[in-house]
């Protein structure tokens, strides 16, 4: 794209030059013709105010010469017509002056055969190789011309490419964008659940720990209590306890108890039959908290 921009820059810049020349050549012809004219009013009339205009045409053509050397350095052939001007634009200047001092006979005689004398034949030259100029700079132009379209059809080709191609690299970010946060999105609910499902798992592991430590707690009372009184403990109640231990220890590696008969206390009578010395009431306390 912006190879094809500076083409088209280039391509513009070379038809305004053109353009440019053809001007100036016009300017010079123009001059030519009007340097002409005043040159036959000044020789038929006398009269001084063609010699100003003379003077100012000879001054334009001139400028407009030295603008077309300037503007012509790139085309060594119309460098050389234009130096073809300035030497007949010179030496139609000498044959004037030579003209304006002749008197009487060769005087009338240059007047009679004015229009096929030596000054005419110098313009109608300039005017052949103006010509030449103008036609050497419209072929220039229509060559310019048909390359500037080119370029300018490139360049707008090249332009519409970019636009087409910024609008598909648009909807495509603008696709992956939309399925990066439905990605997102669902990753989010995701998360959520696991979340929620880990916090219930925490809560029922806690409630598990807490009735564990619970129970731990009332089995290390009743067996404090018990071995502060080892004679108070009787064959019936260890598998009580062993019971309640064996439900521990399943119920602290997380695992479900298996449901069973509650474990009862000994009867009192055999109680009393191996430690007659306790009283009803210890008895009864103990299986209280043995049960």
């Amino acid at each position: 794209m912006f190879w094809a921009q500076r083409d088209n820059e280039a391509s513009a810049a070379l038809v305004s030059h053109t353009l440019a020349v053809e001007v100036r050549l016009g300017g010079f012809a123009s001059s030519n013709e009007r340097l002409e004219t005043a040159r036959r009013g000044l020789l038929l009339t006398g009269n001084p105010a063609f010699a100003t205009i003379m003077g100012e045409a000879k001054v334009g053509a001139r400028k407009n010469l030295a603008a077309l050397m300037d503007l012509t350095r790139d085309n060594p052939r119309q460098q050389q017509r234009t130096a073809r001007l300035r030497a007949l634009l010179d030496a139609y200047g000498i044959y004037h002056r030579r003209s304006v001092q002749l008197t009487g006979a060769a005087r009338q005689e240059m007047i009679a055969n004015f229009m096929s004398d030596t000054g005419v034949g110098y313009v109608r030259e300039a005017r052949r190789v103006v010509d030449t100029m103008l036609d050497e700079e419209r072929r220039l132009l229509r060559s310019r011309e048909a390359r500037q379209q080119q370029t300018q059809f490139l360049f707008t080709a090249t332009l519409a490419g970019t636009g087409l191609l910024i609008l598909i690299v648009a909807a495509a970010t603008l696709f992956l964008v939309r399925r990066n946060l439905a990605d997102l999105r669902d990753s989010r609910e995701e998360l959520n659940n696991l979340n929620a499902g880990l916090e219930q798992l925490v809560d029922a592991r806690t409630a598990e720990l807490q009735r564990a430590n619970s129970e731990i707690q009332r089995f290390a009372y009743i067996v404090s209590h018990d071995l502060r009184s080892p004679s108070s403990m009787s064959w019936d109640s260890r598998p009580s306890l062993k019971r309640r231990a064996k439900r521990l220890r399943v119920i602290s590696s997380g695992a479900t108890p298996r449901a069973g008969p509650r474990p009862t206390a000994a009867p009192a009578s055999r109680s009393m039959r191996i430690c007659p010395r306790r009283s009803v009431s210890s008895a009864a306390r103990r299986r209280k908290w043995i049960g």
